[in-house]
């Protein structure tokens, strides 16, 4: 066989395996290569206490300022969330947040803080696992101007962890 029919033979082979295996390594979502990422769609619903968004509250995530202020209007879910979760309305997201998962097992907390002067903060905790989809969604309402913010209860937090249907009309 010459040597153009071998690379061929082998680039074809090579071809074959990635297609039935699906891994390319590293950020493609196989549960075997390490580091992997998941990819958090965030949304945020900052409201006063009369049900109003709160514009202008500034959200970090670990830390660090992200996607701008919270706006003073909101915006409902559509094509770009979940199926399930259409209509819901928002005042802040963030779509395709990645998270670096390390190793086999390992389970990634974020914190979420949300404040603006004037009106306190709060936070939450939003758990990202090796186990999750590549692509998670996650849905958050914050009450801010409540004395103890929300009270016992803290932040209402909704995961959507199983495989995404779209809302595709």
């Amino acid at each position: 066989m010459s040597r153009l029919a071998l690379a061929s033979t082998a680039t074809a082979a090579l071809a074959v395996s990635l297609a039935v295996t699906g891994c390319g390594g590293g950020d493609d979502g196989c549960r075997w290569h390490y580091p992997q990422y998941r990819y958090l769609t965030l949304y945020l619903r900052v409201e006063k206490p009369n049900g109003d968004p709160l514009p202008g509250a500034t959200v970090t995530i670990e830390g660090k300022e992200v996607n701008g202020l919270a706006a003073g209007r909101w915006y409902a879910i559509g094509r770009d969330g979940p199926a399930e979760w259409r209509g819901w309305l928002h005042n802040w997201a963030v779509e395709d947040y990645r998270v670096r998962i390390n190793r086999k097992g390992q389970v990634r907390t974020l914190t979420v803080h949300v404040f603006r002067d004037g009106w306190g903060w709060d936070a939450a905790e939003v758990e990202i696992a090796d186990a999750d989809p590549v692509y998670v969604y996650v849905r958050i309402i914050f009450v801010l101007g409540v004395t103890g913010s929300q009270g016992p209860q803290g932040p209402k937090i909704e995961y959507f962890k199983s495989p995404v249907s779209l809302v595709t009309n």
